[in-house]
C-alpha cells in the first residue's frame, strides 16, 4: 500500500481525531498543570515507591495526618499507586509521575471511545470521541482527578475497556470471560467504590448474554487470581483481607456536624442505632442522585430542562432497535455502574462530586449514539 493510500485510510477511518483531541485537551489544560495535587496524590506516590522498591505497601499516614493519626496507611487499592511508582522509578518525576500516567490513560480513554463508536454507530461514530472530549473539558471534578494523578481516569479506562470487550464477537467466549475477569480484578484493585460492580459484573453479563454457565466460572476464577495477591498480602500484614477498605465508614453513624463516630466502647455505632443508620443512608442516596443529576446537566445551564433531556436520551437507549445489541449492552453496563456507584458511595457518606464522574461520563457516552442519529 502506498503512503498516499495510508494517509487516505488514516483520514477516512476517523482515528486521526483521537490524537488530535487528546493533544487539544492537553493544550487547553496546560495552564492548570501543577495546581491540583492533594494529600492523596502524595500518598499514591509514596505507596507506589515503596512497593516498587520492595519495601512493602505502606506509607506514613499522609492522608490522615491532618487529624494527627500515627499509624501506617494503606488507604488506597494498589493498582494506581503501582503505576505511579513505576513511572517515578523510570523517570524520576516525583509528584508529577501520577499526572504523566493520567495523560497516557486519557489517550487510552479516547482510543477506546473510538473503538466503541465504530461498533455502535453506523455513520457518525466520532460523536462518542467528541462527547468524551467535551465531557473532560467541562467536568471539573474529572479534570482535578486527571491533573492530580489520582485514580478515577484509570477506573474509567478499565470500564470502557470492559464495555468494548463485551462488544467483540471475534474471540472465543471462554477467552472473553477470562479477560472480563482480569479487567474486573484490575478495576477492583483501582477503586474501593467499584467493589460491588466488579463482583456482580460477570453474573450480569451472563444474564444479559445467556451464555453457558462455565463461562461465569472462568470469569470469577480469573478475577480471583488477579485480586488474591492483594488479599493475601493484607492478611499476612494486617490479619484481614481488606486493609484498604472503607468498612469503618460504611458501618458508622454520623452526628450532626458530620464527625465520624466509628465505635462506642468498642461497639460499632451501627449496632447502637440501626434505624438512624438506615435513615442517614437514605438521605445520602438522595443526595448522591442529586449530585449526579447536576453533573449530567450541560454546563449547569437551565438545570431542570438540561438534566431532563439527558435522562430522556438515556431512557430512549433502552427502547430503540440496537445495532447487534451493542448499544443495549453499553446502556445496561452503564446503568449497573450507576446503581453500584450511588449505593457504594452513599454507604460512606462521601459527597464529593468527583466520585460520580465515571457515572456522568458513561451517561454521556451512552447518549451520544442517539445524538449522532439525530444529526
Amino acid at each position: 500500500m502506498s503512503y498516499k493510500a495510508l494517509i487516505k485510510n488514516f483520514l477516512t477511518n476517523g482515528y486521526w481525531m483521537v490524537p488530535l483531541l487528546w493533544a487539544l485537551t492537553v493544550i487547553l489544560l496546560s495552564g492548570f498543570f501543577g495546581q491540583a495535587y492533594s494529600p492523596d496524590s502524595y500518598a499514591y506516590l509514596m505507596l507506589g515507591k515503596n512497593i516498587v522498591s520492595g519495601h512493602g505497601y505502606w506509607s506514613p499516614a499522609i492522608r490522615e495526618s491532618v487529624i494527627g493519626a500515627t499509624f501506617n496507611s494503606r488507604t488506597f487499592p494498589p493498582l494506581m499507586p503501582l503505576l505511579v511508582g513505576i513511572t517515578e522509578v523510570l523517570f524520576k518525576q516525583g509528584i508529577v509521575s501520577g499526572f504523566i500516567d493520567n495523560l497516557l490513560i486519557l489517550y487510552g480513554m479516547f482510543h477506546v471511545c473510538y473503538l466503541i463508536g465504530k461498533r455502535v454507530i453506523n455513520k457518525f461514530f466520532y460523536f462518542i470521541i467528541i462527547a468524551a472530549f467535551f465531557f473532560v473539558l467541562i467536568n471539573g471534578p474529572f479534570i482535578i482527578e486527571l491533573l492530580a494523578g489520582r485514580s478515577i481516569p484509570l477506573a474509567t479506562l478499565i470500564i470502557l475497556s470492559i464495555i468494548y470487550l463485551l462488544m467483540i464477537k471475534e474471540i472465543r467466549l471462554s477467552t472473553k470471560y477470562a479477560i472480563l475477569g482480569v479487567l474486573a480484578g484490575l478495576l477492583y484493585l483501582t477503586r474501593f467504590d467499584a467493589s460491588l460492580f466488579c463482583i456482580g459484573l460477570p453474573l450480569i453479563v451472563l444474564l444479559l448474554t445467556k451464555d453457558k454457565f462455565k463461562n461465569l466460572l472462568i470469569a470469577y476464577l480469573a478475577f480471583a487470581m488477579v485480586i488474591s495477591p492483594w488479599l493475601v498480602s493484607n492478611v499476612m500484614a494486617f490479619g484481614k483481607p481488606f486493609a484498604a477498605d472503607q468498612s469503618i465508614l460504611i458501618f458508622s453513624i454520623y452526628d450532626g456536624n458530620a464527625v465520624l463516630r466509628f465505635f462506642n466502647n468498642g461497639i460499632p455505632t451501627i449496632s447502637l442505632n440501626p434505624l438512624l443508620w438506615v435513615n442517614q443512608r437514605v438521605v445520602f442516596i438522595l443526595y448522591s442522585i442529586f449530585i449526579l443529576y447536576e453533573l449530567i446537566t450541560p454546563f449547569g445551564i437551565i438545570p431542570v430542562v438540561g438534566g431532563a433531556i439527558v435522562i430522556g436520551l438515556f431512557v430512549m437507549c433502552f427502547t430503540e432497535n440496537k445495532k447487534e445489541n451493542h448499544l443495549l449492552l453499553l446502556n445496561f453496563i452503564t446503568l449497573f455502574w450507576i446503581t453500584n456507584n450511588i449505593i457504594t458511595v452513599s454507604l460512606t457518606k462521601y459527597s464529593d462530586t468527583r466520585y460520580f464522574s465515571i457515572s456522568a461520563f458513561l451517561i454521556v457516552i451512552s447518549t451520544s449514539p442517539d445524538l449522532s442519529n439525530m444529526a
